[in-house]
């Protein structure tokens, strides 16, 4: 399973959802003293966007596809996971992902935009 690297998750501070709905969304998945909070969890391959990526590709692939994530969201197949769908009402609409095998450490790093 994955799970999120401890400070794995940047936010570049240009970056601001318009409306207070979106700004919301955000805060639940960055803001840890908000009793709504939306902790980051393990995921499984094929589950959530880091599952979904790293279902899509390998090491050793070197394209990059950005995918719509309201579509992920939105997949029937796709079991329910709060930060993605919160990261989508944030204002991400598109998400790609990057695998990478290091030293024997495997993964997937995010990017929204």
């Amino acid at each position: 399973s994955f799970h999120h690297a401890p400070g794995g998750y940047h936010r570049h501070y240009l970056y601001e959802p318009e409306g207070f709905k979106e700004q919301m969304a955000l805060r639940r998945i960055e803001d840890e003293t908000l009793a709504n909070y939306v902790p980051p969890t393990k995921q499984v391959p094929g589950a959530g966007l880091a599952g979904y990526f790293w279902s899509q590709c390998d090491a050793q692939d070197s394209s990059i596809t950005w995918r719509d994530v309201k579509a992920i969201t939105d997949d029937p197949d796709q079991p329910p996971y709060l930060r993605m769908t919160l990261l989508e009402q944030a204002g991400y609409g598109k998400a790609c992902g990057v695998p990478f095998d290091l030293r024997g450490h495997r993964g997937v790093v995010l990017y929204f935009a």
